[in-house]
């Protein structure tokens, strides 16, 4: 098994993004069980190294049924999903000011993943927005956010 990298530059922001995001994961499975359920099936066993821009880092999986983050770490090479946005980049996602595809094509963000992951991933990403345009309390995660 390879060994999580620990990156010695981080902040601690890497921890207060995985705070936040897993309180806002608790709050999306409150929010949509439904959908939340399918998303722990699908990724069931499989992982992403996620870097947020002049912000952070983590690694997001799946073990058990259970969403697992790990602040300050990247998988590397092993890990199936690598993701690099910036926060900017994130908000406007998540406030449908632009879409995932026009996001890549512009390089507003970077993913490295197979097709059927990407394709997936997409999908469940234009559900989740719905719920976070539906949720006052996914909302306040969003400006919570805004405010690290």
């Amino acid at each position: 098994m390879e060994q999580i990298k620990r990156n010695k530059n981080i902040t601690n922001k890497s921890e207060q993004l995985v705070k936040l995001a897993n309180g806002a994961i608790e709050a999306f499975k409150k929010e949509d069980l439904g959908l939340y359920s399918e998303f722990i099936r699908e990724y069931e066993n499989q992982s992403l190294d996620v870097v947020i821009t002049n912000y952070g880092i983590f690694h997001f999986s799946i073990e058990n049924g259970k969403p697992v983050l790990t602040p300050g770490h990247l998988k590397g090479s092993g890990t199936p999903v690598h993701v690099t946005v910036s926060p900017e980049t994130l908000i406007r996602l998540i406030e449908e000011d632009i879409t995932p595809i026009n996001a890549y094509f512009r390089g507003l963000i970077g993913v490295k993943a197979n097709s059927n992951i990407m394709h997936t991933s997409y999908n469940f990403l234009f559900e989740f927005m719905d719920v976070f345009k539906r949720s006052k309390t996914l909302q306040q995660y969003i400006e919570d956010f805004k405010a690290l």
